[in-house]
């Protein structure tokens, strides 16, 4: 089974579990030709840029894709108790600074109309980008590795130049990014 039809399937589980219909896609003057296109872009996108498989994770990139090529969720509206999408945290690429990044985030987030236009910009400038509870995973494991000390957390995130760097790596080695 493709990844694709194990994203459509979650969905539909989700949906089915929560007790509410499936995703149901709108864009104005969008064919199905396109919305199919569109769809599959994402989902090629969304598998690209997640760790380990994830479809959790997978299907959330996927709907951030979607909504950034203009698509809104026609369910939404019946549904104001939607859950909240989680917040991101952006990987710098190797050779950039954490000083590169900030400017990088900045000058995408000035630049965009919507935080997945933010998203966007930074992943077409090589930084990853994850839910920023996977990356707090990652720290996890940097502590537990023994690459970055506890005493040096702020909030549970790296405090120092370094400490970002080693739980950095740690996500480049997931990712596959070298």
């Amino acid at each position: 089974m493709n990844r694709g039809m194990m994203l459509a399937i979650l969905a539909l589980a989700s949906a089915a579990m929560a007790g509410c219909s499936p995703t149901v896609w709108t864009k104005p003057g969008a064919d199905d030709a396109q919305f199919s296109q569109d769809k599959q872009a994402c989902i090629y996108d969304a598998e690209k840029h997640t760790a380990n498989g994830d479809p959790f994770n997978e299907y959330f990139l996927a709907k951030e894709c979607m909504k950034a090529r203009g698509y809104t969720n026609a369910n939404s509206a019946a549904s104001p108790q939607a859950p909240q999408a989680p917040k991101l945290a952006a990987i710098r690429a190797p050779g950039q600074t954490l000083d590169q990044l900030h400017a990088l985030e900045k000058e995408c987030a000035a630049a965009a109309a919507s935080h997945a236009d933010t998203v966007a910009c930074l992943k077409r400038n090589r930084v990853t980008v994850i839910p920023e509870s996977e990356f707090a995973g990652y720290v996890k494991k940097a502590v537990a590795l023994g690459v970055v000390k506890q005493e040096n957390l702020k909030d549970g995130m790296p405090n120092n130049e370094a400490d970002r760097l080693a739980v950095d790596k740690l996500v480049w080695t997931a990712f596959g990014i070298q």
